[in-house]
């Protein structure tokens, strides 16, 4: 009964994150309707950087969807999802409060591509370090002042760099963006 038990709970929590996996994985599929077979190398790619990042599969999946649902799944998703990943990793945040951050930057200086991504969460990452912000006050935040800045070519890194600063200096993210 000691050894039993526990094994029969470990069971139990396998089959519940399974089925929370698929659940989620379904809601994805929602979004690329009579595409099954490329579901299907969605979900082993998602089991595998939940493996490589150590957050739970069904976090990275509602990842997915989020992915999808902002940049659409013409070109392959899982490279922005996993940018997004690890930035939520390295910032403390979820991953789809990274995600939105990203999308934002992007989407806002009109360049979606995987290096765009990576830029801004290199940019957002050291903005945090430097500055006394986290990624869900800039995910917030910096949505409101993306498009300005970026028609009135404001490079990111200036952007970027604004935050970190006034952050330290006049108020947190929100104040700043009203500021800016």
């Amino acid at each position: 009964l000691g050894i039993t038990t526990p094994i029969v709970g470990v069971g139990v929590a396998g089959v519940k994150m399974a089925r929370d996996l698929n659940k989620s994985m379904a809601n994805v599929g929602t979004l690329i309707p009579g595409q099954t077979e490329r579901l299907k190398g969605f979900k082993k790619e998602v089991m595998d950087l939940a493996v490589e990042t150590g957050t739970a599969s069904t976090v990275i999946s509602e990842g997915l969807y989020e992915t999808i649902s902002a940049f659409g799944a013409a070109d392959d998703p899982i490279n922005k999802l996993t940018i997004a990943t690890k930035m939520g990793k390295a910032g403390l945040s979820a991953v789809t409060e990274a995600l939105s951050l990203v999308s934002a930057v992007t989407k806002g200086y009109g360049d979606t591509s995987d290096k765009a991504a990576q830029k801004a969460s290199d940019l957002a990452f050291t903005t945090v370090r430097l500055g006394q912000t986290t990624f869900p006050d800039l995910a917030a935040s910096m949505g409101r002042v993306v498009p300005l800045a970026a028609n009135l070519n404001v490079a990111q890194e200036e952007l970027f760099g604004s935050f970190a600063t006034l952050t330290g200096v006049t108020g947190n993210a929100a104040e700043v963006s009203t500021q800016m």
